[in-house]
Parts: C-alpha cells; sequence; structure tokens
C-alpha cells in the first residue's frame, strides 16, 4: 500500500530553524568550554561581591549552573556543580577557631546548594534534550515538505492541496494553467470556487471530489466526461482522482486532488471512432460496388444460357460482361494504389510530356460515361506544347478519375468544361462541372481517404478516388486544389504541375521505344498453361486454342515440369499460388535447363505489388501480368519471340 501523506509533509507550516549546536566533536568542546567560562565569570563576580554578600554567594554559582544546563546540557552542567561545589568550601570554609554550629550551617548550605544544582542541571538537561529532539523532528517535517512540494512541483499532472474545510494550501503550475488561479489568488479559497467541474453532456454542476474525500476519508475518481471551467470560462475534460491526507492520530487532516486535461485523448479517441466509422462505411460501399457490375453480369451468362438468345442479345451480353469485368478491374486497381501510395510503395516512372496529351487519353478514358449520361463536354488546350517532367500514365489515370466523377455527379444533359494551359511555370488543368457540388463542411476534407465528396452519397463511390487524386499529383511534384459554392453548384477541380522550364528540354518529347521484333499474329505458338485454379487454367486454355495456337494445360508445378520434358513450349503463363511447388520455384527449375532461352515466362497472378514483380523478376521470369489478363495484352506478347522479350 501507498504511504499515507502526513500532515506534516503535506499541510504543515514553516518549521523554527535547527539547532544552533548539534552532537558532534566540536560542538561537545564547545559546551564544556561554556560552562568553563560560566563557572569562571560566576566565581569572579563571586569574588568581587563577596566582601558585602558574604554567605548569600551561592546565587551566583545557582545562575551560573542553569545557564551551563541550558546551553550545554547535562554533561557540562554536572561539571560546572563540581567545580562550583569545590570553590565553595574554599570561599565559606569556616574560618579556624570558629564554633561548631557556624561549620555544621557551612556544610548544609554546601549540601542544600550541591542536590539544588544537580535537580537543576538534570531538569534543564532534560529539557534541552526534548528541545534538540523537536527540532529534529521540526527539521524532518520542513526537509520532507520541501521534497513534497518539489515533487508537486515537478510532475506532469495538475496537483491541487487542501485543509480539512476544503481551503487551498497548495498548487503546481499546471493546476495554476487549467483553472487560471494562481497560487497566490487561489490561497485559502474553498477548492469549489477555483476548481468548478460540469457534466460533459448536460452542463450541470458535478459534486467537487474533495467534498466527498473530506467526508467519507475514501480515494474518489471523477467520472468519465467532467468537465473543468476555468477562472476565463475555457472549458477542458478532465480526469484522475482526489484522496485523503490523514494526520499521525489517522484523522483526516485535508485532501490531495490530482487532475489532467485529456483534450488530446478525446481527440484521438473521436479520430478513431471516426476511422472506425469510415471504414465501416468504406466496406458496405465496398460491397455495394462489387455487386453492381456483378448483377449485370450474372444476368448476361443467364440470357447466354438461353437457348433462344439471338445474336444481338449475345452480343449485348458480351458488351455487358466486357463493361463490368474492365469496371471490377479499375475498382481493384484502384485500392491497389492506394495501398501501395499508404505503403510508400508505388514508384512514379517520369518522363517529359505534354500535358494536352494527357488531357486527350483522359477524355477518351472518360468519354463513355460522359456521352451515356448526354453531357456537354468543352475542351479548350493550350495551343503551345505544356511540358512537365511525370508519370504519363499516373496523370491520365487522375484526369480521368477527375472527369468521371464530373460526369457521374452531375445529372443528364448537364456541363463538363476542361482546360490546359500554361501559368507562369506551372502546367495547369481545370475540370469544371454544373453537378451536385460540394458541401463547406466536406470541402477540407474531401481528399480524405473514405470521404464521400458529393452532396448527394447516393451516388456511389469508395471515397479513395480524390485520396488517389491528391497522392498521385503530389508525387508528380504538384498539388490539386477543389472549390464549390456547396450543394447543387457544381465544382471545380485544378491541378498544378511544375513545367520543364529549359528551352531544349521542352523539345524532348519522349521517344518512341523501338518496337520488339514481332512475327505474324496468326502464327500458331506452343503454350503451356499452369494454375491451379482448374476453371482459370482451362479458360484462358480455351482461350488460346480458340486463337489459333497449340496449348497444352497442367495444375501444379510437378506436372508443369513434366510437360515441359515431354514438349518444349515457347510459352509458359504460370501462376504463382500453387500448393507445394509454387510458380516461383517452378521457373527457377526451368531456368537452370540448358534450353531456357528458347522459354518465354510468363506469370499470371492476382498479385501485383512492386515486391512481387521483383521477385518474379529475380525468379527468371520475363513477363508479370495481373490476373484478370486483358485478352489485347495476351495477343501483343505472343506476337513477340521469346528472345526478343526484355523481363518486366
Amino acid at each position: 500500500m501507498h504511504p499515507r501523506p502526513s500532515q506534516e509533509t503535506l499541510i504543515s507550516p514553516e518549521s523554527p530553524p535547527a539547532p544552533a549546536f548539534s552532537g558532534t566533536h566540536g560542538s561537545r568542546l564547545k559546551r564544556y568550554g561554556i560552562a568553563l567560562l560560566t563557572v569562571a565569570v560566576a566565581t569572579l563576580v563571586r569574588w568581587l561581591a563577596h566582601p558585602v554578600l558574604q554567605e548569600t554567594g551561592f546565587m551566583f554559582y545557582f545562575v551560573a549552573v542553569v545557564v551551563v544546563s541550558w546551553l550545554g546540557g547535562l554533561g557540562p552542567s554536572l561539571l560546572a556543580v563540581i567545580i562550583t561545589l569545590l570553590i565553595s568550601t574554599w570561599f565559606f570554609r569556616p574560618p579556624p577557631g570558629a564554633e561548631p554550629d557556624s561549620a555544621q550551617q557551612v556544610f548544609a548550605g554546601l549540601a542544600l546548594y550541591f542536590f539544588i544544582s544537580v535537580a537543576t542541571a538534570l531538569l534543564s538537561g532534560s529539557m534541552r534534550a526534548a528541545r534538540r529532539r523537536a527540532e529534529a523532528h521540526a527539521a524532518e517535517a520542513r526537509r520532507q515538505r520541501e521534497q513534497m512540494q518539489t515533487t508537486l512541483q515537478c510532475i506532469g499532472d495538475a496537483v491541487i492541496v487542501t485543509d480539512r474545510l476544503g481551503r487551498v494550501t497548495m498548487m503546481n503550475p499546471i493546476a495554476e494553467s487549467l483553472t487560471g488561479w494562481t497560487s497566490s489568488e487561489a490561497a485559502g479559497q474553498l477548492l469549489s470556487e477555483v476548481f468548478q467541474i460540469r457534466n460533459e453532456q448536460t452542463g450541470a454542476p458535478v459534486e467537487n471530489p474533495v467534498e466527498r474525500v473530506l467526508r467519507e476519508g475514501t480515494i474518489v475518481g471523477l467520472g468519465n466526461h467532467t468537465v473543468l471551467v476555468s477562472k476565463h470560462g475555457v472549458e477542458r475534460p478532465i480526469d484522475d482522482s482526489a484522496a485523503p491526507v490523514w494526520n499521525a492520530q489517522g484523522g483526516v487532516f485535508g485532501a490531495v486532488l490530482i487532475f489532467r486535461d485529456v483534450s488530446e485523448r478525446r481527440r484521438a479517441e473521436q479520430a478513431l471512432r471516426d476511422a472506425d466509422r469510415r471504414k465501416d462505411e468504406f466496406l458496405a460501399v465496398l460491397a455495394h460496388e462489387l455487386r453492381n457490375p456483378l448483377a449485370p453480369v450474372r444476368t448476361a451468362l443467364d440470357l447466354l444460357r438461353l437457348p433462344g438468345a439471338s445474336a444481338a442479345d449475345q452480343a449485348w451480353a458480351h458488351e455487358v460482361m466486357q463493361r463490368q469485368i474492365e469496371h471490377l478491374v479499375r475498382l481493384v486497381d484502384d485500392l491497389l494504389d492506394v495501398s501501395r501510395i499508404m505503403r510508400g510503395k508505388i514508384e512514379m516512372r517520369k518522363e517529359a510530356t505534354d500535358v494536352r496529351t494527357i488531357v486527350t487519353r483522359a477524355i477518351e478514358l472518360a468519354q463513355p460515361l460522359i456521352d451515356g449520361k448526354s453531357h456537354q463536354l468543352r475542351v479548350d488546350a493550350s495551343p503551345e506544347p505544356i511540358v512537365a517532367h511525370v508519370d504519363p500514365v499516373r496523370l491520365v489515370q487522375v484526369v480521368g478519375n477527375l472527369l468521371n466523377n464530373a460526369a457521374k455527379f452531375t445529372d443528364p444533359n448537364g456541363r463538363i468544361w476542361i482546360s490546359s494551359e500554361r501559368q507562369d511555370a506551372e502546367a495547369v488543368i481545370r475540370i469544371r462541372d454544373t453537378g451536385v457540388g460540394i458541401p463547406a463542411e466536406v470541402l477540407p476534407r474531401v481528399f480524405e481517404l473514405f470521404i464521400q465528396g458529393s452532396a448527394n452519397g447516393a451516388q456511389g463511390g469508395l471515397g479513395i478516388g480524390l485520396t488517389l487524386v491528391k497522392s498521385l499529383v503530389e508525387l508528380n511534384g504538384g498539388h490539386v486544389e477543389v472549390s464549390s459554392d456547396g450543394p447543387g453548384a457544381g465544382s471545380e477541380f485544378i491541378v498544378r504541375l511544375p513545367l520543364i522550364v529549359d528551352a531544349v528540354e521542352q523539345q524532348m518529347l519522349p521517344a518512341q521505344s523501338q518496337a520488339p521484333r514481332q512475327v505474324d499474329a496468326k502464327e500458331s505458338r506452343r503454350i503451356l498453361v499452369v494454375d491451379d485454379n482448374v476453371d482459370a487454367a482451362e479458360g484462358l486454355a480455351r482461350l488460346l486454342r480458340l486463337a489459333g495456337h497449340d496449348v497444352q494445360s497442367c495444375h501444379d508445378g510437378a506436372s508443369a515440369l513434366a510437360a515441359v520434358e515431354t514438349r518444349l513450349p515457347e510459352f509458359v503463363f504460370l501462376d504463382l499460388g500453387m500448393p507445394g511447388m509454387d510458380g516461383l520455384e517452378v521457373a527457377r527449375r526451368l531456368r537452370q535447363r540448358p534450353d531456357a532461352t528458347a522459354l518465354m515466362l510468363v506469370a499470371v497472378t492476382g498479385w501485383g505489388q512492386e515486391a512481387d514483380r521483383r521477385r518474379t523478376a529475380e525468379a527468371g521470369f520475363d513477363r508479370h501480368l495481373v490476373k484478370p489478363v486483358d485478352a489485347d495484352e495476351l495477343r501483343g506478347l505472343l506476337s513477340m519471340r521469346p528472345a526478343a522479350a526484355a523481363p518486366l
């Protein structure tokens, strides 16, 4: 158990100074020296007064003994008694021939003096010892008080100490800061005046915890959702506890109140709750966004199964499935991009690029959605080249995302404007629409993850598109701005990118890369497809066979190695995550063959991070394709000869 704070350590007044003489060797010599000096002075005075005082001279020695007892203690006082007794026998001895009664009186006086002086010495010594003990106790109490005050001044929590009536006796600097009272102002005030607390939800006054501590003598914790109102009216959420201060008799002599400002913790807790809520909303929206494209895909599949489906119906079903699969792929790619950005794993492949080309390509991507909602698109392009050092693929993704948002969040037959221009040392792309607009309270957070920026949440979206836009623009050295006059007033996004200012560099547009050596696309290829997902393997094999290629499929690593031994393929499409021997190990073993240069190894996998691409390249793969694989990409790949393919 923790020791109880005592009256002396927290609330006692200042103690008197330490005694003048301590029990050291040097002070002992001093005390005996004082005894000898006092006796000598008394003897001198007694000798000078002898002719007048005669027998009453004992009083000088008695005074000397009292003085020595008080200043020197028991030992020096007894020494003084003995010395003065010896000297007195010389002063008071009877003259020769004196009467026996006179001698008896002298010796009786000496005996009386001896007993009274010894008693006085003993009493004075005892009083002096008691005084020294009291001074030592006072010094220790003062030391403990100073130590406690220093500790309370240094701790990071606010501390207020009160007496048994609830009046403030001490505050540390943190308590001064939180309450708005200085220690001098608060001293002697009732704690209820200095420490005013209310319920955070209702605003009603809350019982001061010290009142209960003084009443019941128990430790009291402050309730949750308690607000401290400072002298200046500032409200802060606080928590902690109060405890009693006990005196030596076990009674409550005061209280100690310790509290802290929990504003930062409350904000952090609220941020966690908000993040958790946004996560739940995101998962709900993600499920919605995944079901949306899957519903028409399933409908199209059901239609294709019907025996009476016409050629037009089948063509429609194929187009629907193509569009919705592309939408799903974009959705997954956006999620992966956000994940890479959050972990700092995304790489920009920058090159000198005409910003006008970026705008043109982005319009091509967004045109189907714009046309589908009958929007009017106005394009204002700069007549001069605007060359920036950026990743063109990522910037097309940025501008396409903003155009898609403009089309998506604008009612049919709306208007969209896009322009590109040079402003000083920046390339500026503006996208403006007549859409639903953005509420003022959402505008400052519109680029945060999982934030729905439109005024109408029913429009859909994962709340990651604008986060992706902002991150990609900043990774290319630029920044993005947004403005809106509120719901129903449309919105405008401005992308600013740094220009290449050197005149020679502005003319250095990307050179066309040398095309790989190609063959007739109709030439049949020997292909091995390896995937533990039977549907995936057989589906890809059927597609390639229909294109006229010689295709063999298997579903594990060992079967793949055996198939290569039987017949050497030109292309191996190899899944990575297979049980037993995975695709990476299969690739390593294939690269150990003497005829490995005749093989083009293509990883076909759902893993698409940069680290995954490095692993496949290190294992010996020539290409890394992320599922689902586009048929046009397959055709382009199969038109290359294996020896011409440089690893990706």
